[in-house]
């Protein structure tokens, strides 16, 4: 989209948004409409009309959560238009995009709040939010999704906006109580059971009690093709107590505790086979005359030695040194995910069970406390938050395996033979990952607000944040060197044979593997802040607020170094020397990779084993201000129009996303990402109440993007992910929502949101030919220009060891993860059915997602899909009960996914390593699910 017209599209928004409420108000009708639900929120820590929020806002009512169904932060998603829900590595690794705010990597950009307290947060080893984002809803009276930069207000995590859970407390006037089922099927062998109950009572006059569970079994839509397992399930329990104490007519306190234990299977998701090949030779440096190829210099090849094999004489180029061995192509995934009926689920089997690995299982528990006590013209708020997570994850980590069979890379330059091994697995490349988490929150917050009858009121708090993560990590990584042509493997096989042809299948050797000590990752986080608000009221009609809070964040950050001396003396692998400094012997390339040891260290020749591992620490502080400034005009009692300026900040740190590496703090450092948001909308209740209209543009401003790109690590001879700040891009967006009630019986209601992100100023460095092919693959000319960061005068081969670096521009790209438009719509027509005061009722719910890219190269694309729910019910006034279709149409498009190399596909590429192939793993998605749910309140 040009960029004149992003402005001119704004405008138009802009017109809609201002002109249609004051324009849409001579259409009224003279008779009696049921009007649409006030709703009330709490995005500002006070209830408040919806409609007299200046903030883009969407919420889900009880009485939808209920109806509709929504159980978990996917289904938040799935209905709000302009948020997008992805899932990569595990339970841990959930990312939310708000507004195209991506968290390609690391933290989440969204907060994630229950009753004012911030939860939200990190996990270790992969990107996302950390398991608490994935819990199950219990009890829960509504969520509210903010858009926008909201850290002012919700402090350290609303880089993007918030997700706040509001929960159902106790009442002093009356006991109720409630059950509620729901039983569902594929229509095949799966079937989903839930079961929940609350009850609540006063004890006393000032003091009510409630209490809830909830119990579920949810079988997966997918099996296995190499176990024949199912996989997708989960199943868990959870209870919560809540108490609700009226201490005086000026004093409330509440407090909650919830408990929930979840198993989940491993995840559903296939691999996206590779489909093209790329030659890096058309890299521009290369047609300007910078270098004939890139390729490792002489020296470097001599690095590889005995564990890698040393580059042919035709292939030796003194000035490249980026990439592949033997002029061997890349080979990457391009262009849009295949639909679900395309792929297979192959996840390899636990060598242990011969079954599937166990997946997930978390321990989670949860405690809020806040009291509110108004003191005259002051009201004082106090606000408490803990959290202790545990959580075992241990699955397959490649997604991919290799039955016995003929395979030949893409290019069909190599190809092998597997010969049947007696497992379904004969591949000689075996990986898990083995997580043990537990973590550790703590929030402390104190506000005052003052109450004044005159024009200026304000509102100043301070905010203690406290996160402990440790983590152990035993996984294993068993890969041999496979090149094209010169296949070798520690030590040589005589002849010269494949590996392939002449190791036995990874499964038979990884549950013998010696592991001289778990590897242990760790993050402290501690969070202190102060924020004030103020609002004037300037005149009867306008006010203008002024927000802002000050954060300082302090890290420390633990990862696994490998100890040179005791490696070399346990496995007898030696160690290698770069830049005048020792590393353990690239065998180990991480905290997972394993070695065979050759009989000169203690343990016995051929013996698989992994490094000895030492702890590290590295500390990184940041500190920022965020300041926020909205204007309103309220011209009547139905009407808001607001403009706002704000910015956000997310905060640097150290990446433990180390991909295959070692914790290398230096190679890990990242710095904050900013943001400058400019947004103008309206509120409009209109036609006597019937309908109601709200609308918002915006502009964001965006600098320092984190984004996850891969760089060659010279000491273990493979690229690895990390972090780095990219440079800007511009972010153009308008929303709009509308609730008609149309008749006394037919409401409808829609919301839309379109998203336009470019990158508009991109450039980078760095030693990855993935990083290069996927340029090329994409049109933007991969390699421009090389930077030689060993300058030296004399012989190329006179350097030391470190490779040259490319310039990659993605410059003109889209922002990724950003579908341009996304809509949410919903028909409800109900009717009394003439017996009692029964009534009966029919809606649709109708979900489009444009198609987005799913990653900042523009390589990789999700399709766009259309979904349709219908449901059916009938409801009396203590009893309901609905039946429902998701997914009506059975639409099978590919609607998450994310990028992970492959172990057995670069084997099956033969090019593992230095230069690893380019991997997919996508989400499989839900197929059309029937079932029937209902409630009995008592």
């Amino acid at each position: 989209m040009s960029n004149s017209f992003k402005p001119q599209a704004l405008l138009s928004a802009w017109a809609f948004i201002f002109v249609a409420p004051l324009v849409t108000v001579v259409a009224t009708t003279g008779y009696a409409q049921r009007q649409p639900e006030e709703i009330i929120v709490s995005v500002r820590r006070k209830d408040e009309n919806l409609q007299e929020v200046p903030i883009s806002v969407s919420t889900i009512g009880a009485a939808d959560i209920e109806r509709i169904g929504i159980n978990d932060v996917q289904d938040v998603v799935t209905n709000t238009a302009g948020l997008e829900f992805d899932e990569g590595f595990g339970a841990q690794d959930t990312r939310i995009t708000i507004r195209g705010l991506s968290p390609t990597r690391g933290r989440s950009n969204v907060a994630f709040l229950v009753d004012g307290v911030d939860f939200t947060g990190e996990a270790v080893s992969t990107a996302g939010g950390g398991v608490m984002v994935n819990q199950q809803l219990l009890d829960v009276e509504r969520v509210e999704i903010v858009k926008g930069p909201q850290s002012a207000m919700y402090g350290r995590s609303a880089f993007a906006g918030a997700i706040q859970y509001i929960t159902k407390r106790p009442r002093l006037d009356e006991t109720e109580a409630s059950i509620a089922y729901e039983l569902s099927s594929d229509g095949r062998d799966a079937l989903g059971t839930r079961l929940s109950g609350a009850y609540g009572t006063p004890v006393t006059d000032t003091f009510g009690l409630r209490v809830n569970g909830l119990v579920y079994d949810e079988d997966g839509f997918y099996d296995n093709t190499i176990t024949g397992g199912e996989l997708g399930g989960t199943d868990g329990y959870g209870a919560a107590i809540s108490g609700l104490w009226q201490a005086s007519s000026n004093v409330t306190v509440n407090g909650r505790i919830a408990y929930s234990h979840d198993e989940l299977d491993p995840r559903s998701q296939a691999r996206v086979a590779n489909n093209l090949a790329v030659d890096i030779d058309q890299s521009l440096a290369v047609q300007n005359g910078e270098t004939d190829s890139l390729y490792y210099t002489n020296t470097l090849g001599r690095i590889l030695n005995a564990s890698y094999p040393v580059c042919g004489p035709a292939t030796q180029n003194a000035d490249g040194s980026l990439g592949t061995c033997l002029g061997a192509p890349k080979t990457i995934t391009a262009g849009k995910m295949p639909d679900a009926d395309d792929l297979a689920v192959v996840i390899s089997n636990n060598p242990r069970t011969g079954g599937d690995y166990p997946g997930t299982d978390i321990d989670m528990t949860t405690a809020t406390f806040s009291v509110v006590a108004a003191m005259g013209e002051y009201e004082f708020s106090s606000y408490t938050g803990l959290a202790h997570i545990e959580t075992d994850q241990f699955f397959d980590g490649q997604w991919d395996a290799l039955p016995a069979g003929s395979y030949s890379s893409l290019d069909g330059t190599y190809s092998f033979t597997l010969a049947d091994c007696g497992f379904a697995n004969c591949s000689p490349v075996v990986q898990e990952i083995s997580f043990g988490n537990e973590t550790d929150m703590f929030s402390q917050e104190f506000r005052l607000a003052s109450q004044f009858d005159g024009p200026v009121n304000f509102t100043v708090g301070a905010l203690y944040w406290r996160e402990r993560v440790d983590q152990d990590e035993d996984g294993s990584t068993i890969s041999p060197a496979a090149f094209r042509l010169t296949p070798v493997f520690p030590p040589n096989i005589p002849g010269g044979a494949p590996p392939v042809q002449s190791l036995p299948p990874g499964n038979a050797n990884v549950a013998s593997v010696y592991a001289a000590a778990k590897s242990f990752v760790g993050r402290d986080t501690d969070s202190y802040s102060l924020y004030a608000l103020i609002d004037w009221e300037i005149a009867a009609a306008w006010k203008l607020s002024v927000e802002g809070r000050w954060v300082n964040e302090d890290l420390t950050v633990y990862g696994p170094h490998c100890d040179v001396d005791a490696t070399e003396a346990l496995t007898g692998l030696a160690t290698q020397v770069i830049g005048g400094q020792e590393y353990c012997n690239s065998a180990f390339r991480g905290a997972s990779s394993v070695g065979i040891a050759n009989g000169s260290g203690t343990l016995a020749n051929g013996t698989y084993t992994k490094a000895v591992f030492q702890n590290g620490s590295a500390d990184f502080d940041d500190e920022f201000f965020v300041p926020k400034a909205t204007l309103e005009w309220t011209p009547g009692d139905t009407q808001l129009f607001y403009a706002s300026i704000s910015k956000g900040v997310k905060p640097g740190g150290i990446s433990t996303i180390a991909a295959g590496s070692f914790f290398n703090p230096e190679a890990s450092t990242f710095q904050s990402e900013k943001l400058i948001a400019y947004e103008i909308g309206s509120k409009s209740t209109l036609l006597d109440g019937r309908l109601v209209l709200n609308g918002a543009a915006f502009f964001q401003d965006y600098t320092d993007k984190q984004v996850g790109v891969s760089r060659f690590d010279p000491v273990i001879q493979t690229d690895v992910g990390a972090i780095q700040n990219a440079g800007e891009a511009e972010i153009w967006g308008i929303e709009l929502q509308a609730a008609f009630q149309v008749t006394e019986n037919l409401s409808l209601s829609a919301s839309y949101a379109w998203l336009d992100a470019e990158y508009t100023d991109f450039a980078f460095r760095t030693s990855s030919t993935n990083n290069v092919a996927r340029s090329l693959a994409a049109g933007g000319g991969g390699c421009l220009a090389l930077i030689d960061i060993d300058p030296n005068p004399g012989a190329p081969t006179a350097n030391d060891g470190l490779t040259d670096e490319c310039l990659v521009s993605l410059t003109g790209n889209e922002v990724e993860d950003i579908p341009e438009h996304s809509f949410v719509g919903n028909a409800h027509y109900e009717a009394p059915l003439g017996v009692g005061n029964m009534s009966w009722y029919a809606e649709t719910t109708a979900v489009f997602t444009d198609q987005r890219y799913m990653d900042e190269f523009n390589v990789k694309e999700l399709d766009s899909y259309w979904l349709f729910n219908l449901r059916a019910g009938l409801r009396e006034g203590k009893w309901d009960v609905t039946l429902f279709v998701d997914n009506l149409l059975d639409d099978d498009t590919i609607k998450s996914g994310a990028d992970f190399g492959s172990q057995v596909n670069t084997l099956r590429q033969g090019q593992f390593p230095p230069a690893p192939t380019d991997g997919v793993v996508v989400s499989m998605p839900n197929p059309r699910v029937v079932g029937i749910r209902g409630a009995y309140r008592f």
